[in-house]
This record gives C-alpha cells, sequence and structure tokens, in this order.
C-alpha cells in the first residue's frame, strides 16, 4: 500500500497538481476530528490544572502528554 501511495504522489498527484496524500489525510483529520473537540479539550485541560491547583487528586501523567501533544 506504501508503494501505490507513493506512486501517486510522484506521478498522479503531481502531474494533476493535487496535494500529496498525507497533506490530504492530515486536512481531514483536523476538519473532521481535531476542530471538534480543540476546545472541549483545552477546557478539560484547563480544569484539570484549576484541580491540581486547589490540591484535587489529578491524573499528573496525563496531563504531561496533554501538554506535549501541544508543542
Amino acid at each position: 500500500m506504501d508503494r501505490m501511495f507513493d506512486y501517486l504522489n510522484r506521478y498522479y498527484l503531481t502531474n494533476q497538481q493535487l496535494k500529496f496524500l498525507g497533506e490530504t489525510a492530515m486536512d481531514s483529520f483536523k476538519q473532521n476530528f481535531y476542530e471538534k473537540i480543540k476546545e472541549p479539550l483545552r477546557n478539560a485541560t484547563l480544569h484539570a490544572f484549576k484541580d491540581d491547583r486547589n490540591g484535587n487528586e489529578t491524573d499528573r501523567e496525563l496531563l504531561k502528554k496533554i501538554i506535549l501533544c501541544y508543542v
């Protein structure tokens, strides 16, 4: 499958002046998934920080992973 996608990227998509498959996939992911969860994810992260500052128990490893995804 990788060879087929590589072929499409090199020949067909270049000749048709279309975006590569990886770019198209990332655009689709962003539109169909990330844009829908971006705001709730941000709010949940900020709420977890607030809980941590108030002394409530939080999953610090999860917060670290979330922060690393934003970087």
